[in-house]
């Protein structure tokens, strides 16, 4: 075999190999950048929501201890916020849930926290 068409045929190869790395990049980044666009429109704001509501959920429980400690009745007016807040994050979670385990995570998530204010409200009138 003559040493030009080796050099041509090694080349070519080359030029393939190149060509199909370079197009299995592209791809990889266009599917990447699709699963970051489903995590924006969907997981994201499922989990920001719930995790909105957790942190309103220590706030209240913060709110009220100071109550406890202090009898500063303003804690109260706080914790009453922060579980309008919970409850509103609640919703959006509950409106952003896409398959049932994620509606029904959500559901367990808010009766127990229905269940918890109710006692911590039972809590504040018993104290006072």
């Amino acid at each position: 075999m003559p040493i030009g068409f080796q050099v041509t045929l090694g080349s070519g190869g080359l030029v393939a190999l190149l060509t199909a790395a370079v197009l299995a990049g592209v791809l990889v980044v266009v599917r990447l950048r699709n699963d970051a666009a489903r995590v924006d429109r969907h997981d994201k704001p499922h989990g920001s929501a719930k995790a909105a509501a957790a942190l309103d959920a220590k706030g209240i429980a913060n709110d009220e201890r100071g109550f406890l400690l202090t009898c500063d009745k303003t804690f109260i007016d706080e914790a009453g916020g922060r579980i309008a807040n919970a409850r509103a994050d609640f919703d959006r979670a509950l409106a952003a849930a896409s398959t049932a385990a994620e509606q029904g995570s959500v559901n367990a998530a808010n009766a127990g926290f229905e269940q918890w204010v109710q006692a911590v409200k039972n809590g504040v009138a018993t104290f006072q």
